[in-house]
């Protein structure tokens, strides 16, 4: 019995400890943020899709298979003629603007890097959100375990 608290006292500590020293070096980068560069990079391609799709899941996919984007689709806006969503993945945002008129499309990449990264993971909901239960006012607590 000794043996089997000990090793998952240590394995726990372990899985811990990695967290941890993730959320720590991230919150470094927040609170001394002028001893980084955190300026992303910002670069912009033109693409041309079939014309005629109004749902941004849909353009979301026909991007992320002909071009290789990765990352979550954001919500859609409509202005001007023009379908507006961002994919995001931590350390990096794609800003879309699709016209179903022509299939014209302008993929705006914004990527920051590590330190972007580091942020964009301090800033995540938490496990709870990931797993699928909530638990207010604490989202990053192992509340589901």
């Amino acid at each position: 019995m000794y043996r089997y608290l000990r090793n998952t006292h240590l394995f726990l500590g372990l899985f811990c400890c990695v967290y941890l020293l993730m959320y720590g070096v991230s919150s470094v980068q927040m609170a001394h943020n002028s001893w980084f560069s955190g300026r992303p990079s910002v670069t912009e391609t033109h693409a041309t899709l079939p014309p005629g799709t109004t749902d941004s899941r849909r353009v979301a996919r026909q991007l992320m298979d002909r071009y290789g984007l990765r990352g979550e689709a954001g919500k859609p806006q409509v202005a001007a003629g023009l379908l507006s969503f961002s994919i995001v993945r931590p350390g990096t945002v794609y800003q879309i603007d699709y016209s179903p008129a022509t299939g014209n499309t302008r993929i705006r990449d914004n990527h920051a890097g590590f330190i972007g990264m580091l942020n964009r993971i301090h800033h995540a909901k938490g496990l709870c959100t990931i797993i699928g239960c909530s638990t207010p006012g604490a989202p990053w607590s192992p509340c589901c375990l």
